[in-house]
């Protein structure tokens, strides 16, 4: 396959990288079934080579080492003398043969030529608008125009905004789009998501006569239509008076005539008032456009910016790209509405198992061990189907199907009472990879991911689930060999040190710092498109679902979370939560939210512990709570026990306890009845509280 050019249909969203945003992202909507105008990419391996030959790119080095981008004359200076290069070397014979050649091959006269950084289109940095596009171009002056598209990779504002997004010790290189190009009626831009009220249940779609550099330019004022998503229809209309509008010269024009290198071929014409006061498209197009902007949004899993054109009764797509101006805050937003498919989700009869302090990651790390392929071998029984809720910032609440957890537990319960050889070496097994986990801790092991994660399945399924569904029923057969290895197990997990210390550090040589909001399955694949949107989610307090059902992952974000888990648990979350009585007693103090392991936190003598569950880990802060409240665990967990050593009052099991409670908040604890409530103010002062004990709350 060429290593300097691609048809679209050769490429996806992984190949962002040699392609740019822009090719990338052409060649996954390709792929993806959606109109697109059909191309080609010039990749960057091109541009590169044509630096290479030429002895440039120490030169381009060396003059932009000298940049001082707060002054601006050193910015234009810079651009000045690398353009002139770039554009009067001369382009490698066997590249220039290749452009021709696939050009050839499109069958048409007209392309359009745009440049595609391979830094290109990420939430923290948006090239569009940065590099050159040419419209029209014909055979005569496309060299020249994909020379023009090199150059405009150091144009004085493109250069300034490598400085001022941070991006100039990066490498940056850039691929140059070929395609086709649309005549359009009537072209315009969407998104796919409402970019002034921020509105996620909107999208809007503007539209105009001619081609859409006449919006992009900003010298016509388009109309613009609002679609509402669920239900669909069309909410609102703005039309314009379209007086002018930019349209393709026929025969086109000479390079040399002097027109600017963006219109060359193309001209102003004026519009008549009786045509120019009509709607641009008519509300069977909206909707039918709706769809189409709407489908990339779904296949991308992000807002996206999009450019269309309409020709001869057909919409075409010529570009996509992540919206990244979507900043408002949380209480800014208007609540995103689920679509039909989120909801059959969560009508699923789940039921809550566990709630850890995972991100994206550690969730899908999670829901490895439920793989059917793995655990089949071992068990004869799975639970495909998982739910994660994140509660709070890296805090996931676990949910499955109460009929595959029903048949999971009745499995091992069957093998544990029917098969004590196999339920032996499957312990003995754990306990061995416990042993190698030492090894693999203390000597680098691991060459690749995979094979890490191979191992830490293995480690798992033996160490940590079995041990975990086994030993209430390996207690009540009394085996004491039994009971001792999985107790042994039970006692000790490595699974989080592996984590730590062999498969995050493996992940992160793969992706970088982003692995945190990818799953395993798209670090593996290098499927990275969607990380810019959900750094921004996250920024914004939006919390993740991400499901795996029917051997299906999906990830979305959202802001209304607790109507989400109060849906799923079919109960409203109130100022109280209510659990099982760890050990007895009353007080009221400040609650101290603890969702991690990470004890360096500011905990004062008498404030109220409240977690997702307890461990050894958090004994400082027990020390110095009055009391220990937690969503999970059973009269056995380690919150309960060491509640009875200490005597301190305890309520576990709450479920809520993390959501209902914030950090700060004035709480009763009334363990005699396993229970805890947060106190108001004037209910404080009614019973002699004075304000200055609320000083610190």
């Amino acid at each position: 396959m060429d290593i300097f050019i691609k048809n679209f249909s050769d490429l996806n969203k992984n190949d962002a990288a040699i392609a740019g945003g822009k090719g990338a992202s052409l060649g996954e909507m390709t792929n993806a079934g959606i109109p697109v105008p059909p191309g080609f990419v010039v990749l960057s391996a091109a541009f590169e080579k044509f630096l290479e030959e030429t002895d440039l790119n120490i030169e381009i080095d060396s003059l932009l080492e000298k940049v001082k981008h707060e002054d601006i004359n050193t910015v234009e200076q810079a651009s000045e003398k690398i353009q002139a290069l770039i554009l009067s070397a001369k382009m490698p014979d066997d590249i220039a043969n290749l452009i021709q050649k696939y050009f050839n091959e499109l069958g048409t006269e007209y392309v359009a030529v745009r440049s595609s950084a391979t830094a290109e289109d990420s939430a923290s940095a948006a090239w569009a608008g940065q590099l050159d596009s040419f419209l029209n171009t014909t055979e005569t002056d496309l060299l020249e125009k994909v020379k023009r598209c090199w150059a405009s990779l150091f144009t004085p504002r493109a250069i300034f905004y490598r400085f001022e997004q941070n991006l100039h010790t990066q490498k940056i290189s850039v691929a140059v789009v070929i395609q086709k190009m649309v005549v359009s009626e009537v072209s315009g831009i969407a998104f796919s998501v409402h970019p002034v009220t921020q509105d996620y249940n909107q999208l809007i779609i503007e539209a105009g006569f001619g081609l859409g550099e006449a919006i992009v330019s900003g010298q016509i004022t388009p109309d613009s239509y609002v679609v509402e998503k669920a239900p669909r229809r069309i909410i609102d209309k703005n039309i314009v008076e379209q007086t002018r509008g930019i349209f393709r010269i026929e025969g086109g024009t000479p390079p040399s005539s002097g027109i600017s290198a963006r219109q060359e071929a193309n001209e102003w014409r004026d519009i008549s008032s009786e045509r120019g006061n009509q709607q641009k498209i008519n509300d069977k197009q909206i909707l039918e456009l709706s769809e189409i902007i709407l489908g990339i949004e779904k296949h991308y899993g992000f807002p996206c910016d999009i450019e269309w054109a309409y020709e001869n009764g057909v919409f075409y797509i010529v570009q996509s790209r992540p919206i990244t101006t979507l900043v408002k805050k949380e209480t800014e937003i208007k609540k995103e509405v689920w679509e039909t498919t989120d909801d059959e989700i969560l009508d699923k009869k789940w039921v809550f198992l566990v709630g850890r302090p995972y991100t994206l990651f550690g969730a899908s790390l999670y829901q490895l061990w439920f793989d059917p392929s793995q655990i089949f071998e071992l068990f004869d029984a799975s639970i495909p189907d998982n739910l994660y809720i994140e509660e709070h910032p890296n805090v996931v609440r676990r949910y499955v199907i109460k009929e595959q957890l029903d048949n999971f537990s009745k499995v091992i319960e069957k093998l544990v009472l029917n098969d004590t050889k196999k339920t032996k070496e499957i312990l003995e097994i754990g306990l061995k990879l416990n042993e190698e986990a030492k090894k693999y801790l203390e000597k680098s092991f691991f060459l690749d991911l995979r094979s890490a994660l191979d191992f830490l399945v293995k480690l798992t399924l033996h160490a940590t689930v079995f041990p975990y569904f086994s030993y209430a029923v390996i207690k009540e057969q009394k085996s004491e060999e039994l009971l001792k290895l999985v107790e042994g197990l039970r006692a000790t997990s490595y699974y989080p040190i592996v984590v730590e210390k062999i498969i995050k550090p493996l992940a992160k040589q793969l992706v970088g710092d982003d692995f945190d909001f990818m799953t395993v399955s798209e670090i593996l694949t290098k499927d990275n498109l969607q990380v810019a949107f959900r750094r921004q989610a996250n920024k914004q307090n939006k919390r993740f679902i991400y499901s795996k059902i029917d051997g299906k992952e999906v990830v979305r974000y959202v802001y209304n979370i607790t109507e989400v888990i109060e849906k799923l648990e079919g109960m409203k979350i109130s100022h109280e939560v209510k659990g099982q009585v760890a050990y007895p007693g009353k007080i009221t103090g400040r609650v101290r939210l603890i969702l991690t392991s990470n004890v360096k936190v500011e905990f004062n003598k008498g404030d109220i512990l409240v977690a997702v569950t307890s461990n050894p880990t958090l004994m400082p802060l027990i020390l110095k709570s009055g009391a220990i409240v937690t969503n999970e665990g059973g009269i056995m967990s380690h919150a309960a026990i060491i509640s009875r050593e200490l005597k301190k009052p305890c309520v576990i099991g709450t479920k809520f306890a993390t959501h209902t409670f914030k950090d700060g908040d004035l709480v009763e604890v009334d363990a005699d009845n396993g229970q805890g409530k947060r106190i108001n103010f004037p209910k404080l002062l009614a019973n002699n509280c004075y304000p200055s004990q609320l000083s610190t709350v």
